[in-house]
């Protein structure tokens, strides 16, 4: 009798066991799967996954035969103004999510779709159980992957998902569905994006054409119903570089240096000091080109930065490995025989690759006397292009997280507009004007003078949209409206900032109030940006946002996109110095 119960408990614990590993199993098996069925056809065009549920297969022969999930996103619409100038799509692969038992594996069936000469689709189940890890098994190469999406579930598998293919998918990746995801998205693609940063998110106003832009999901825009129901349109948009590109090489390598969260990895850290906004992330860029030089990865330490409480506040954080500052209570840095500050040195031979921690305090120090920032390393752009290797190490850098970009894009459309935006303007002119700290360093230009080369530039470019930058708030007030007396142009500008002759002096003075130093460093990035953004630039290229303006035209990658016919409506933007002076890296 005992035997006997024995082993019906045996028999049972067994069953559980044999259960619990076909569920596990099948959890497991994301990337075999997806594999599988990528693996089945030739390299693709486009590959389409619908992670939604209660989709609905519209299939009426007499009406456009045209496909919609869910009887809101107008796919055929979106498809053809997205592939417009896109070569034929010739092999494409659908994979529907099953909310059922039925057999993954077998195709379900075959329609189709009007799209180019696209004859015929693949359409797959796709288990809503799917789990990814991190390895890479697939050879094959897809131009564009797009996934709809319409419940919050499934954001973490469209995380997973974006992981495992992000190396196989050459062009763009596209996301669809309900509008009020915007914000939930935009913050899980946060971690995506800064361990990958080939990858560009492509904000509404560079969407291939003005009619596509209509589709992109605002974030501040209110969410319109359509029949009683959440409109769907496009929640995110990413393109890749160019894999022969140098800055695709040079980003993959310097991911790697920054992202290797090895115990035994050497580190750099480089102290943010109270400079103004674009010198001290000039300061940073150096830092990070020694790191990358050294492989050593980069750690910042924010406590004296003026512009926000955390380097991260504003831009997505430069590793994704987590280290805590070997710091005393009192503040200063651990005396450590692992530890060595540079900026005390007396020459590079007193410098020791051997320490576990190499430490920058006084930046300016270590660029002055030890390492000049013009030696950059060798062989990784063009030429070994000084400015090309500093814009793109600017560009690796400042990479805008959830909030700043939610910031940067509610911005925009106050500045240019609802309606179109800035390409519904016919693009602008930026200019920088600085009369604040510039006084005592070099000769002043004022606003007459800045305007002259406006002028001729304007007459060339056909453009009368003036973006205009200062710190000298007279420009802005009354009586003293400067742009009066320039009917011919139309004048935008930031309205809402902290506009004083010193940053550095009022922010030091201010630095006990947190909100308040990182929505004037939010304010000072996006000048920069839609400056940058602009078809001209007009400014001192001695002034430090002079130049970091220049560097962000310079590393754009949808400039590097030129080549691509699908980036081709997209004009080469230029710039011009006031005082005639050259771009220079300093620091």
């Amino acid at each position: 009798m005992w035997i006997a119960v024995k082993y019906k408990y045996i028999i049972i614990i067994i069953v559980i066991l044999v259960v619990v590993n076909l569920l596990y199993t099948q959890r497991k098996d994301g990337n075999a799967y997806i594999d599988k069925l990528i693996g089945s056809v030739d390299d693709l065009d486009v590959l389409y996954i619908h992670l939604s549920r209660n989709y609905e297969r519209n299939r009426d022969s007499n009406a456009t035969k045209s496909f919609h999930l869910n009887n809101h996103i107008d796919f055929d619409k979106i498809f053809k103004r997205y592939f417009k100038f896109s070569r034929n799509v010739s092999k494409y692969l659908y994979i529907l999510k099953s909310d059922d038992n039925r057999d993954r594996d077998k195709p379900f069936q075959q329609l189709s779709y009007p799209i180019s000469n696209l004859e015929k689709n693949n359409f797959f189940y796709y288990h809503e159980d799917i789990v990814f890890s991190d390895h890479q098994n697939i050879s094959n190469v897809v131009s564009h992957l797009l996934v709809e999406i319409n419940d919050s579930d499934s954001i973490k598998v469209l995380m997973g998902l974006m992981d495992h293919l992000k190396n196989n998918i050459v062009q763009s990746i596209m996301v669809m569905g309900g509008c009020s995801l915007k914000s939930e998205i935009e913050m899980a693609i946060d971690s995506f994006l800064f361990s990958n940063r080939v990858w560009n998110y492509v904000p509404s106003t560079m969407a291939h054409t003005k009619e596509l832009e209509s589709f992109y999901c605002g974030f501040s825009k209110t969410q319109e119903k359509k029949e009683g129901e959440e409109q769907e349109l496009i929640l995110l948009h990413l393109i890749r570089l160019p894999n022969y590109t140098d800055s695709y090489k040079l980003y993959q390598a310097i991911d790697r240096v920054q992202h290797d969260c090895d115990s035994r990895k050497k580190k750099l850290i480089h102290q943010l000091n109270s400079e103004g906004m674009s010198a001290s992330l000039h300061f940073l860029a150096y830092a990070l080109t020694k790191s990358f030089e050294w492989n050593r990865t980069l750690y910042t330490d924010s406590r004296n930065y003026l512009y926000s409480n955390e380097f991260s506040d504003i831009f997505l954080p430069l590793t994704k490995c987590a280290w805590e500052l070997p710091v005393e209570k009192n503040g200063t840095y651990k005396n450590s025989k692992s530890l060595q500050v540079v900026n005390n040195l007396n020459s590079t031979k007193d410098f020791d690759p051997t320490r576990e921690i190499s430490v920058i305090t006084k930046d300016y120090n270590v660029y002055t006397h030890l390492w000049h920032p013009s030696k950059i390393p060798k062989g990784w752009v063009k030429d070994d292009s000084v400015l090309r290797f500093r814009s793109h190490v600017m560009n690796y850098m400042l990479r805008p997280n959830h909030h700043t970009r939610r910031y940067l894009a509610e911005t925009r459309e106050k500045v240019w507009g609802k309606d179109g935006g800035l390409s519904s303007l016919g693009g602008c002119i930026a200019v920088h004007i600085r009369n604040g700290d510039k006084i005592g360093e070099s000769d002043i230009f004022y606003f007459d003078q800045y305007m002259t080369t406006i002028e001729t530039a304007s007459k060339y470019l056909n453009i009368h949209n003036v973006f205009v930058m200062s710190d000298n708030q007279t420009l802005f007030r009354e009586p003293f409206d400067h742009f009066s007396r320039y009917p011919q142009f139309k004048f935008y500008y930031l309205s809402n900032l902290t506009r004083v002759n010193n940053h550095t002096n009022y922010l030091s003075e201010t630095s006990q109030n947190p909100k308040e130093k990182t929505q004037i460093g939010l304010g000072v990035y996006t000048e920069v940006v839609l400056a940058s953004e602009c078809q001209y630039f007009v400014g001192t290229f001695t002034s430090n946002i002079g130049r970091l303006i220049i560097e962000l035209i310079e590393s754009n990658p949808f400039h590097q996109n030129l080549q691509n016919p699908q980036y081709s409506h997209l004009v080469d933007i230029t710039y011009e110095s006031i005082d005639e002076s050259v771009w220079f890296i300093n620091p």
